[in-house]
């Protein structure tokens, strides 16, 4: 239990204030994390005490490191002294617990923002969103989504993302094609580079991906090096290894800036296919390509040359 001491009732210097109220400090303390904590107690014992504006800016520096814990520790001792926390205090406090696995707690001070008359806004949603799917509990997440949503919360373009990166990890497509469908009827928030490529990513073993990339190419957002990535990669694992170089030269074409990721992908395609041919000359363009083979383009191509019988090519290369 937090109980002040007799110097906790002194009346802080203006030197103090003016050092707590710009965060920073008289001498150069190492780490930030201590001097955070330092700074807090030191203004638990201001009188009279600052708005709760400055605590806030002090829980969240601390939220921001790895001691979550000591957040609500020092929520609870702000409590103590009678310190009310507003609408940014109790989304520092549901982050927190949030990230310590604590969903029930969380929702316990969201029931708490309704209470003080506080609306949850986007960061609210999507903080309670992440640490939903953290514990991969998709299912409360969407719930979460459509609750708040139909309160009149705003969800922006990270909300969709996480959601539909839910969707995707636990293999349902259909929840995150319907989703993906709805962003596109969103005047305000529309699908972005890394909305399809989740979808993409999710949907490499079907026709329908390729469909998207065509549909990004025609009146979406242009496709990265990445969106291609994850294809050439889907193309490969199938075995289509026309429609796999037919990809890869039009990546060339558009003068995309090819990374060794890339060649990696498509050597281990080739090898796979037993096509060593193809998978020398990728390997053989890198050095004019500017790219340097490293750890797993080795391996890839020494597995491929080893499948193949060539031995003394292997351990020559």
């Amino acid at each position: 239990m937090f109980s002040p001491s007799s110097r906790n009732h002194s009346q802080s210097s203006p030197y103090e204030v003016s050092r707590i109220k710009h965060g920073t400090s008289s001498h150069e303390i190492e780490n930030p994390e201590e001097e955070a904590l330092a700074l807090f107690r030191r203004v638990l014992r201001m009188r009279p005490l600052p708005s709760v504006v400055r605590f806030n800016h002090l829980l969240g520096q601390i939220s921001k490191t790895k001691h979550k814990s000591v957040v609500i520790s020092l929520f609870n001792q702000m409590g103590l002294l009678g310190i009310m926390p507003d609408f940014f205090t109790l989304n520092i406090l549901i982050n927190c617990f949030c990230h310590l696995n604590h969903m029930g707690f969380s929702l316990c001070v969201l029931g708490k923002f309704v209470k003080s008359g506080y609306a949850p806004d986007t960061v609210t949603l999507n903080t309670l969103m992440n640490g939903f799917l953290l514990e991969g509990k998709v299912d409360e997440a969407r719930e979460c989504f459509c609750k708040m949503t139909k309160g009149g919360c705003k969800p922006d373009i990270v909300t969709y993302n996480s959601l539909l990166n839910g969707f995707c990890k636990v293999g349902d497509t259909t929840a995150a094609v319907q989703l993906f469908r709805n962003m596109e009827k969103d005047r305000f928030c529309k699908p972005n580079i890394v909305s399809y490529n989740t979808v993409i990513n999710d949907l490499w073993r079907t026709q329908a991906a390729m469909e998207l990339l065509c549909k990004m190419q025609d009146c979406g957002p242009l496709p990265n090096i990445r969106s291609y990535g994850i294809l050439l990669d889907g193309l490969c694992k199938n075995g289509q290894l026309q429609e796999t170089i037919e990809l890869f030269r039009n990546t060339e074409e558009k003068k995309l800036p090819l990374n060794i990721v890339i060649y990696n992908i498509l050597i281990g395609g080739m090898c796979k296919a037993g096509n060593l041919v193809a998978a020398r000359d990728l390997f053989s363009q890198l050095s004019s390509k500017g790219l340097q083979p490293d750890a797993r383009v080795y391996n890839t191509m020494i597995s491929g040359l080893l499948d193949g019988g060539l031995i003394d090519e292997a351990i020559n290369l």
